[in-house]
C-alpha cells in the first residue's frame, strides 16, 4: 500500500469517526458550557470574557465523561440536562425508556421511591417542581389545577409551562424562551418547529417584556407641618 493510500484511509476513517463536542466552548463575547453529545448550550453559564471559563455543572460533566471515547454502550445512562444552567432535567428515564424517576438536579442522584414504569396515564410528581406525564413522548410537565397565584404577571399565558411543540417538515429544531412561572424568571428550552404554546419567545428580553410587569416607583410627599409660634 502506498502512502497516499494510508494517508486516506486515515483520513475515511478519521472522518466516520464520531465527534462530540468540549463542555466548555468560547464566542467573542465569553464562555459558556454545552452538552457534549448534541452541543445544546446552558444559556445561563455564559461569562463576560472569553478568558474566564464557566463552572460547569455535574450533568454536563458526566456526559463528558460519557462520551469521552465515542459512542457509550446502547445501554448507557445518557442524563437529560436543562438548558439554563445544565443541571440535570428533574426527570429522567432510564436507557431502555422503560422506567422514569425524579433526581436531585444538582447531583442527579436518584429520589427514593419515585422510579416509575412509563405506562398511559401515570403521573409522577418531582418535589415541587411539578407533575409529569410518562405516556408522553415529550414528557411534558402538567399541573394538577390552576397555578397558585403567587405573583401577577403581564399575560395569563405566562402562567404555562413550556411546551416542546412537534417535528415538522421544513422546520428545524431552535432555542425559545419561556416563562417560568415558578422561578419568575425567563428560561431557555429547545423548540422542536410546530406547534407548542404561547408562552414562547425568541429572546429573553421579549419574555420578560411581556410576563414581568414592570415596576412602578411612587414617591409620596408629605406636606410639611405647620409650626406653631409663640
Amino acid at each position: 500500500m502506498s502512502n497516499l493510500e494510508l494517508c486516506r484511509n486515515i483520513s475515511q476513517h478519521e472522518y466516520q469517526l464520531p465527534r462530540y463536542y468540549e463542555t466548555v466552548q468560547c464566542d467573542a463575547n465569553g464562555c459558556f458550557c454545552v452538552a457534549a453529545h448534541n452541543g445544546f448550550i446552558a444559556y445561563d453559564t455564559r461569562t463576560d470574557s472569553n478568558k474566564v471559563a464557566p463552572k460547569c455543572s455535574n450533568c454536563h460533566n458526566a456526559l463528558k465523561r460519557i462520551f469521552a471515547k465515542g459512542d457509550p454502550p446502547s445501554d448507557t445512562f445518557i442524563p437529560r440536562c436543562d438548558m439554563s444552567m445544565g443541571n440535570y432535567e428533574p426527570l429522567q428515564c432510564d436507557a431502555k425508556q422503560e422506567y422514569c424517576f425524579c433526581v436531585n438536579t444538582i447531583t442527579g442522584k436518584q429520589i427514593p421511591n419515585t422510579r416509575k414504569r412509563k405506562e398511559k396515564n401515570r403521573r409522577i410528581k418531582c418535589d415541587n417542581i411539578g407533575k409529569f406525564s410518562l405516556d408522553s413522548t415529550q414528557l411534558q410537565k402538567i399541573e394538577g389545577g390552576e397555578p397558585q397565584e403567587r405573583y401577577p404577571v403581564g399575560r395569563e399565558t405566562c402562567k404555562l409551562d413550556r411546551h416542546r411543540g412537534n417535528a415538522c417538515r421544513g422546520a428545524k429544531p431552535s432555542i425559545r424562551y419561556f416563562f417560568d412561572y415558578r422561578t419568575f424568571a425567563c428560561l431557555a428550552f429547545e423548540y422542536l418547529g410546530c406547534g407548542g404554546n404561547e408562552n414562547r419567545y425568541r429572546t429573553s428580553s421579549e419574555c420578560s417584556f411581556d410576563c414581568k410587569l414592570r415596576k412602578i416607583l411612587i414617591v409620596s410627599f408629605q406636606p410639611q407641618s405647620s409650626r406653631s409660634h409663640s
